[in-house]
């Protein structure tokens, strides 16, 4: 047995003769019936020699006479090292450190078995250049040798384990002639002839565990560590190791270290946005570095990131030679099961960033895909989004997903797939938005439940919104609107998302012939523009096209609600003298049809253009009296309404006695709506409360403040509300 930094000749001697004939791998692999990737993993030494008469198949297309077929079988029986990880390998320092320590252990024989590290992770991700690392920084420990052997577990199901077992045996020195033609005899043998012996086995691209167990060495003093892209859950192991992308740093230096590290210090900011384009896979950074390598001219770094900006260019530039992002890929895709290949393809549709069970269900036309998706993430084809039962792709898998989906799936079945998507996102959207109807039934998901999977799925929901519009599906858009209402006052999202959601439901309203649900939509969409959107110039137009369709339709509940949103527009528009009186006025007409949610929402609104016209102790006043509406249970039996209601109120009263310098009263307001805050779960109700506290805490001079203050700047942060955190960040200063 040999050592870690021996050459293998093997490789050299193939790659001089079929230079000397001049002939390219492609023309080689045909003469000889032997597979391109084998032909180059041989010559890269990236595997253990070949057997006997796939030497003589190459000597024989390669013309070589009696004397040269000899040394090619010399070379081809007696393997003496590994094959060195890339030059460029970068990063992965606590993987290393990990696998060092393991060898330590491992020479100790303290485990008192062999010591098994599995290293598994998506295509490209340098599964093999790890282990190579890895071995070349542990070989001294192995006295008795390190050892590499393909398992090919990439093309189907890998290398026979007889085939393995005679190639082990032949780099434990055993002539051909004398490796046992029986199976398990071989398995016998090998494991007798490393029973005390220290070696390190590196057992590459291993198809499963059935694959790896004969091959495991018999001595508690020896390491193997596999690679796979598959977990490989039944293999008993010391460590188990699940490689990620390269972090943003670390992919920018690998790029360096291909392409030069002159040319992407010229191109800082171009290099950046390359490594995020090729998803921080050392794969694709090594050929876009390569890519760049090749390139003299300025400006190189700028323009490849511009071109892999379009997805559809993006797999067909991460391609160099016999490197190639897509073909990896393709290879793990063809080994998937049928169904959860045509899942995989299908997932292609799924709008964002990741998806739950249901989903993948729904496109499967299945009760349920949860063991298809587990064998996806198996294969590491997907990625555990980070909680149970939640997925996400790699961008270029998902690149790679949406080719196979146009390739493999005929256009009907994904239509069909893509309908039933829509109809299950959009009916789980609309039934846990009802949830928060103050005339719902109480039935279907807690408000909790609701929420948090309204706001996990809300990229799929709402694209889907966004999708089944587009493709005339009217009733469920205007269902799905309705019901978001009342949640759209809980929940921010983007801002323009309501807007255009409530715009969607307009439409689908007047699609339908609806003017009843016209003019709901268009309150609705005179809401979202004005509080939301940031158009009050909309809100204005929309409310009072509301108010003359419900003059028209004698719907005086609909006419009170316009008169709101019309007040609400003024006040948003910056002009609260026109919103008091206008609010007054609404409050009035929301009493006339018996709606005391909306009569207490316009007296606290009106409350709020007092304080800003000038009178913040009548707006005390207002908001005390609507405190005491919303504390009667028989006036607001909901109790989320309830809740809601209260923390509003209580906010307000906060920003009332704060205008009136009552900062102790101010800040026992802000404490109180905090308790009713539960109900929400919203960071920026809560952010708002925190800063009107924190500014009242640090008006009395409590050592508290602070703390408060940057607790309302990280809420504000969470709710993406920038201009609110800098307001807070304001007032932190002097208090620090």
């Amino acid at each position: 047995m040999t050592s870690f930094g021996q050459q293998q000749r093997f490789g050299r001697l193939l790659l001089d003769h079929r230079r000397a004939a001049g002939l390219t791998q492609a023309e080689l692999a045909r003469r000889s019936g032997t597979s391109v990737r084998a032909i180059g993993d041989l010559e890269r030494e990236r595997s253990l020699a070949p057997q006997r008469a796939t030497v003589d198949a190459l000597a024989t297309a390669l013309g070589l006479p009696p004397d040269a077929t000899a040394a090619l079988h010399r070379a081809a029986a007696a393997p003496d090292g590994l094959p060195a990880p890339p030059t460029d390998f970068t990063g992965r320092g606590p993987e290393l450190a990990r696998l060092r320590a393991l060898a330590w252990a491992a020479v100790s024989g303290s485990a008192g078995t062999v010591t098994i590290a599995a290293v598994s992770g998506q295509p490209g991700l340098g599964k093999t250049c790890l282990a190579l690392r890895a071995a070349r920084d542990s070989a001294g420990r192995f006295p008795d040798g390190v050892f590499h052997l393909d398992l090919l577990g990439a093309h189907g199901a890998g290398l026979p384990v007889p085939d393995a077992l005679s190639r082990l045996l032949r780099a434990c020195g055993v002539a051909e002639s004398q490796v046992p033609a029986d199976a398990d005899a071989r398995g016998a043998l090998y494991r007798s002839l490393t029973h005390d012996r220290r070696m390190l086995l590196i057992l590459d691209n291993a198809a499963d565990e059935a694959q790896i167990r004969p091959l495991l060495p018999g001595s508690a003093h020896s390491m193997v560590l596999v690679t796979s892209r598959r977990l490989l859950p039944g293999l008993e192991t010391s460590a188990r190791i699940l490689l990620d992308v390269l972090p943003p740093e670390n992919a920018v230096r690998l790029l360096g270290r291909t392409a030069g590290p002159g040319r992407i210090a010229a191109e800082a900011t171009a290099a950046a946005d390359l490594a995020r384009l090729c998803g921080g896979l050392p794969l694709a950074l090594r050929i876009a570095g390569n890519r760049l390598r090749r390139s003299t001219g300025p400006g190189a770094v700028g323009e490849l990131a511009g071109l892999m900006r379009y997805e559809e260019h993006r797999l067909d530039l991460l391609g160099a030679g016999d490197q190639q992002v897509r073909a990896v890929l393709a290879l793990a895709y063809r080994r998937l099961d049928p169904a959860a290949r045509r899942l995989f393809r299908l997932l292609a549709l799924v709008p964002g960033t990741e998806f739950g069970a249901p989903a993948a269900a729904a496109l499967a036309g299945a009760e349920t895909a949860g063991d298809l998706l587990e064998e996806l993430v198996d294969a590491s084809m997907l990625e555990p989004a980070g909680t149970a039962f939640r997925y996400r792709f790699h961008d270029l898998i998902r690149l790679f997903a949406t080719e196979a989906l146009h390739d493999d799936e005929p256009a009907a079945a994904r239509d069909a797939a893509e309908s039933r998507m829509i109809h299950d996102l959009i009916g789980r959207a609309t039934a846990a938005g009802l949830r928060f109807h103050p005339d719902g039934d109480g039935s279907g998901p807690s408000w909790e439940t609701a929420t948090a999977w309204l706001d996990a799925d809300f990229a799929l929901w709402s694209e889907a919104a966004r999708r089944a519009a587009a493709r005339g599906m009217h009733r469920p858009v205007l269902d799905l609107a309705e019901a978001m209402h009342w949640f759209s006052d809980y929940r921010r999202y983007d801002p323009g998302w309501w807007a255009e959601l409530f715009g969607l439901g307009l439409a689908a309203a007047r699609a339908l012939g609806s003017r009843p649900e016209e003019v709901a939509q268009l309150n609705y969409l005179s809401w979202a523009c004005g509080y939301y959107a940031g158009r009050p110039a909309d809100a204005v137009r929309y409310a009072t096209e509301a108010l003359a369709l419900a003059g028209t339709l004698g719907n005086r509940t609909e006419a009170a609600w316009a008169r709101v949103y019309l007040a609400a527009a003024h006040l948003r528009g910056g002009d609260p003298e026109r919103a008091r009186p206008a609010y007054l006025a609404a409050a009035a007409a929301m009493a006339e049809v018996g709606d005391a949610i909306g009569e207490d929402q316009a007296s606290r609104h009106h409350g709020v253009t007092l304080r800003l016209t000038g009178d913040p102790a009548g707006a005390a006043k207002t908001h005390r009296s609507v405190l005491a509406r919303f504390r009667d249970r028989a006036r607001h039996p909901d109790e989320f309404q309830r809740a809601t209601g209260m923390n509003a109120t209580l906010t307000e009263l906060g920003h009332d006695l704060a205008a009136l310098g009552r900062w102790a009263e101010a800040a026992g307001a802000y404490r109180a709506a905090l308790t009713w805050l539960p109900a929400l779960g919203d960071p920026w109700h809560e952010a708002q409360i925190l800063a009107g506290l924190g500014a009242a805490l640090d008006e009395l001079g409590d050592p508290e403040a602070p703390g408060v203050l940057r607790r309302a700047a990280d809420r504000f942060a969470e709710a993406n509300d920038p201009r609110g955190r800098a307001e807070v960040l304001d007032r932190l200063r002097p208090a620090r």
